[in-house]
């Protein structure tokens, strides 16, 4: 009887060695398959931080999270600084109130706060407060001059678009400046955000002359343009 539990305990131990063998044995195996495909996932990952990197310093983009917002058109990131979205001005929030300044407030606190955005100077750096003047971008562009990418990519498009905010152009900074004006056209239009108010804004911005051209010359039938619903983006980037 002795000597069968000997061999059995015997034959119990080289069968664990040899199942404790084949798992090193596979795990081996599954590593060494595994080890090509994490050094192509790191070369992708290295190659598109190259890619990225390269354009944002060719569009001058710098990389931060928005950590507070002040009101609809200035934000704090993360880098301790103030930053004033150029090109645009929305209703008064804090020190003054005006009609709609809580509402373009709480939309930009809702799109940005927390978020990742890239920024973007147009000529100035600051202005005469120390604020940061920067378009800000939800991801980096690809082209940053197309319509269709600032339509869908730039947030101080999206506030003028959705009639949080109107165009307000302090040259030398008027990159985008026809773009927010063809924009806050469609907005009022279309009546959206402070627009709804009428078409006696309820903040300060730059004047529409074409539009209101176009308001004294004809009456008897509503303006036709490219709103931004009706706007044919589905094309681009395909």
């Amino acid at each position: 009887m002795k000597n069968e539990k000997m061999e059995t305990e015997t034959e119990e131990k080289e069968t664990a060695e040899k199942m404790a063998k084949e798992a090193e044995q596979q795990k081996a195996k599954l590593e060494a398959q595994a080890k090509p495909k994490a050094e192509e996932e790191a070369k992708r990952k290295a190659e598109a931080k190259v890619k990225e990197e390269s354009r944002n310093a060719e569009l001058g983009l710098e990389e931060a999270i928005v950590v507070r917002v002040v009101d609809g058109d200035t934000i704090v990131t993360n880098k301790g600084r103030k930053v004033r979205l150029v090109g645009v001005n929305t209703p008064e929030s804090t020190t003054r109130k005006e009609p709609f300044g809580k509402e373009a407030s709480d939309y930009t606190t809702y799109k940005l706060k927390g978020k990742k955005i890239w920024m973007q100077p147009d000529v100035r750096d600051t202005d005469r407060y120390g604020r940061q003047l920067r378009i800000i971008w939800l991801s980096i562009p690809t082209d940053d001059r197309n319509e269709c990418e600032i339509r869908s990519n730039m947030f101080n498009a999206h506030l003028v678009l959705s009639g949080f905010a109107v165009p307000s152009t302090f040259p030398p900074d008027v990159k985008y400046s026809d773009y927010f004006v063809k924009f806050a056209r469609e907005a009022r239009e279309s009546g959206n955000g402070l627009w709804g108010f009428g078409t006696k804004r309820a903040t300060k911005g730059d004047p529409d002359t074409k539009a209101a051209a176009k308001s004294t010359t004809t009456t008897s039938q509503p303006a036709t343009t490219t709103t931004g619903s009706q706007y044919d983006c589905t094309s681009y980037g395909n």
